[in-house]
């Protein structure tokens, strides 16, 4: 199988794990209990922080930081293309920091510092994601021309778009969600399902068009042939 091809089969697999999400519950306190130990009322924050971090330690089936180093790794392997798909690998290794980061805060900050700094981190990988998508895929750009360019460009861009709009906007629910408010849960469940169909989306299209248009391989023929 050519190295390229599977390079881009490693990448889509972390892509993957890092885009679903599925946490689960390892019993394991954080060393606060939300809205007791500081003697404070438990307001819309604390709903927040305790929806997205859940009372006791989470951490997702499909680990992130596993994820990231997959697709650093298929990108490793990839060459040339301008400065896409080094950017790709920039954000991978960032991403991979923030996601670790974000499982370690709060054992770190206390209940009460703790939630705009996760705010940060949870935008923060959503960029480092939709970057990384962008520029995978204007790498597959750069090896088409007529007009697949628009078709490949459209179809990937338009999976970026869902993927990180999806994310964005489940952040920006969860507190009412948090509340119990009918609608928002409802709402939530949506989007986050929205955002597992685009990253499937993304990570379909990328396969078929890495079958069907001979993605990554011109370098490789070039070398196989001189």
């Amino acid at each position: 199988m050519n190295s390229k091809k599977s390079s881009v089969y490693l990448f889509v697999a972390g892509l993957v794990i890092t885009g679903l999400h599925f946490p689960i519950n390892t019993g394991l306190d954080y060393g606060f209990q939300f809205g007791v130990n500081e003697g404070v009322t438990k307001g819309i924050n604390t709903y927040f922080l305790e929806a997205l971090i859940g009372e006791q330690f989470r951490v997702d089936i499909f680990f992130n930081p596993l994820g990231y180093l997959l697709m650093f790794l298929g990108l490793v392997f990839i060459s040339g293309y301008g400065k896409c798909i080094r950017n790709a690998r920039i954000f991978t290794v960032t991403g991979c920091v923030v996601s670790i980061v974000r499982l370690l805060l709060p054992f770190v900050l206390s209940q009460y510092e703790l939630l705009q700094p996760l705010i940060f981190l949870v935008a923060a990988e959503i960029f480092c994601m939709a970057v990384i998508m962008y520029s995978f895929m204007v790498a597959c750009k750069k090896q088409i021309d007529n007009y697949l360019y628009m078709e490949v460009g459209k179809d990937l861009l338009f999976g970026m778009e869902i993927y990180a709009f999806a994310e964005a906007a489940s952040y920006i629910i969860l507190p009412f969600a948090a509340l119990y408010i009918y609608f928002a849960r409802g709402a939530y469940v949506l989007v986050r399902v929205l955002s597992c169909l685009a990253i499937f989306y993304y990570a379909v299209k990328v396969l078929k068009y890495t079958r069907q248009l001979h993605l990554f391989e011109k370098k490789d023929k070039n070398k196989a042939e001189t």
